[in-house]
């Protein structure tokens, strides 16, 4: 996991998240604060053909009525950064969901989408 003194360093500028992991792995990578052999940081660019991404658990979200306990939005893309450690784990850092930073890639999305019950869209 990254040290929460580098987090705290970390600029936050809202609706730009390509802009925010940028910075955080460029801090990362210049605090020489992970061991590069045990650590690897892989950045997601997140999108689909008709740029349209529901997201979940997301900050900005006014839906929650839509899908209860699920935070959605529909952005055209995301960007989040990943932290792997060969001892610990996969980590996900995102500036704009409601998860805590650093939490684990597995734990990340309790269920894999919304219930059956809701309406779907093409998205």
């Amino acid at each position: 996991m990254i040290d929460s003194t580098i987090l705290k360093e970390a600029p936050y500028t809202h609706c730009y998240c390509e802009e925010n992991v940028y910075l955080l792995g460029r801090l990362l990578l210049e605090s020489a604060t992970i061991d590069e052999t045990e650590c690897e940081v892989f950045v997601a660019f997140i999108s689909n053909e008709t740029k349209s991404v529901l997201l979940c658990r997301a900050k900005d979200s006014t839906q929650e009525h839509l899908i209860p306990g699920y935070s959605p939005v529909i952005w055209d893309y995301h960007v989040i950064l990943i932290l792997r450690s060969t001892q610990k784990g996969c980590f996900v850092y995102d500036f704009d969901s409601r998860m805590p930073l650093g939490c684990s890639f597995e734990g990340n999305q309790p269920t894999p989408r919304p219930p059956d019950n809701h309406p779907r869209s093409s998205h």
